[in-house]
């Protein structure tokens, strides 16, 4: 069985029964018009060849039902049954089918269809044919400043290629706007309905889905346009409703909005500041490299983010920077980072390098292993005289003993002074001049000196009384011998014996 005629009702729910404790429900008419059953219309007729009468709504179901019966009266296992049953039923695409059937559109004067020869809809099936031009089949980003169409009344923002798309639209120009989810689509159509209805014309929006068409209207609400929107195709609408709404906006009254001139002026002032900013940053100034400031300031930045700590030890001034060009730049590019290569090699520069001084320009092929043999023919003495340092706090019974070089040279100077050419001829008591009197270091040194003193005159004098007095060495058992031949090295070692 199919229905001939449908009602629209509803179910309300009302209570529960206390008793029972089920629910209660209210079956009520929507106040829709009736309607016939087009898709058991469209199946009859494509698979049997039958076609049923129009609906008329003046005339009522019985009448209908009569006629129905007249035309099915010989068709075997065919009956007409008046009952009534709830079900869920909709022909919504079946309105859609009637409405592109071409037999409903009215032809124009020169006998063309409204509908098959309409230059939109011949586009839409056929295409445009290629004007052999090469052009791009994606539109181009206008310059929206100063552009006729830059003041559009957008309800929502809108980058370039939102504004371009818009631009083409109200143009006049057919287009399909394409992008992922989370582009702005919605956002777009959304401006776009405000603009065009800013300029007095009717839209019409439909989608496939209903929630686009939620997301529009909604948006629209929120731009306060929520009076020009008339919700017609969708399946809450009713008729009742569209009533209703129509009637709300035929009674709405709308002020006209204070100080928007004022607003609108400090719009476009802030409109010109952005632009200039963008066009200096977009502009190119100060280099021959062709580089704009956006990619001059980002460059620096990305630099700055690889040099991390030292980013700051050496400004470096470069007078021909600006004129120089990228052949220029990518030539010291390449030198400093060389540098930079034999910097790490090197392991640092300043006071404290090991070769600091040492500043040749030509190393000729040969001179690094002539100083290589320098070092080693020195390296001794300079193990000498960091042990000496080391010692030196001890000896003088001070802190910490710094050797610069200005230090150092004035100490070798006076040491060079005082030290006589013959070993022997030392003066012992010539050292303390070194330290001035009224200091303390001094005299605690002066002290050591003289003690120091005292026990190689000591020692001089053991050496010259036994010095007649011992036995000659052949005179001695082997291992007396051996005993006085190391003791004889242990006092050369100290430079007590005399000299033959």
């Amino acid at each position: 069985m199919a229905p001939l005629i449908s009602l629209p009702v509803s179910l309300e729910k009302t209570r529960v029964d206390r008793e029972t404790g089920q629910e209660c429900f209210i079956l009520k008419y929507t106040g829709e018009d009736l309607a016939e059953n087009l898709s058991l219309r469209e199946k009859l007729f494509q698979e049997y060849g039958f076609e049923l009468p129009q609906f008329d709504d003046e005339a009522g179901p019985e009448a209908y039902l009569h006629q129905v019966e007249r035309l099915t009266a010989r068709k075997p296992r065919w009956k007409v049954k008046r009952q009534m049953t709830i079900a869920l039923l909709s022909f919504t695409k079946m309105l859609l089918v009637r409405d592109i059937d071409p037999k409903n559109w009215p032809n124009a004067t020169n006998g063309a269809s409204a509908l098959m020869d309409h230059a939109i809809v011949r586009m839409v099936f056929e295409g445009v044919p290629n004007d052999g031009g090469g052009a791009s089949a994606v539109a181009a980003e206008y310059q929206i400043d100063g552009h006729a169409l830059q003041n559009l009344p957008l309800t929502y923002d809108a980058d370039s290629s939102q504004h371009s798309a818009l631009i083409d639209a109200l143009s006049g120009k057919n287009l399909v706007v394409e992008g992922p989810p989370g582009t702005g689509k919605s956002q777009t159509i959304t401006n776009l309905i405000a603009a065009v209805v800013a300029e007095g014309k009717t839209v019409l929006f439909v989608s496939e889905k209903l929630a686009a068409l939620e997301v529009v209207q909604k948006r629209l609400k929120q731009a306060g346009l929520e009076h020009f929107c008339l919700e017609l195709h969708s399946n809450k609408t009713q008729k009742k409703h569209v009533l209703e709404e129509l009637e709300k906006r035929r009674n709405a009254q709308f002020a006209p909005p204070q100080g928007l001139s004022a607003k609108l002026k400090t719009l476009e002032e802030r409109r010109q500041q952005l632009a200039a900013y963008a066009d200096l940053l977009n502009g190119v100034h100060g280099n021959a490299c062709g580089l704009t400031v956006h990619q001059v300031l980002w460059r620096a930045e990305r630099y700055r983010q690889a040099c991390r700590g030292w980013a700051a030890t050496q400004e470096i001034y470069v007078a021909d920077g600006p004129s120089s060009d990228e052949a220029a730049f990518q030539s010291r590019y390449d030198t400093l980072s060389r540098m930079a290569g034999q910097y790490r090699e090197i392991g640092g520069y300043g006071a404290e390098h090991p070769y600091w001084g040492l500043f040749i320009e030509d190393l000729l092929p040969g001179t690094d292993l002539q100083i290589e043999r320098v070092l080693k023919q020195f390296l001794p003495k300079f193990q000498a005289m960091a042990t000496a340092v080391d010692n030196a706090p001890a000896f003088l019974q001070s802190g910490p003993f710094r050797v610069s070089a200005s230090t150092a040279s004035a100490l070798l100077n006076v040491l060079t002074a005082i030290t006589p050419a013959n070993e022997g001829e030392m003066a012992h008591e010539m050292l303390p001049q070194i330290f001035a009197t009224d200091d303390p270091q001094g005299q605690r040194a002066q002290a050591t000196l003289s003690s120091f003193q005292e026990k190689v005159d000591k020692v001089t004098g053991l050496r010259s009384y036994v010095d007649g007095r011992l036995l000659a060495p052949e005179s001695l058992g082997e291992t007396d011998r051996a005993r006085a031949l190391q003791l004889e090295t242990t006092l050369d070692g100290l430079r007590l014996l005399a000299s033959t």
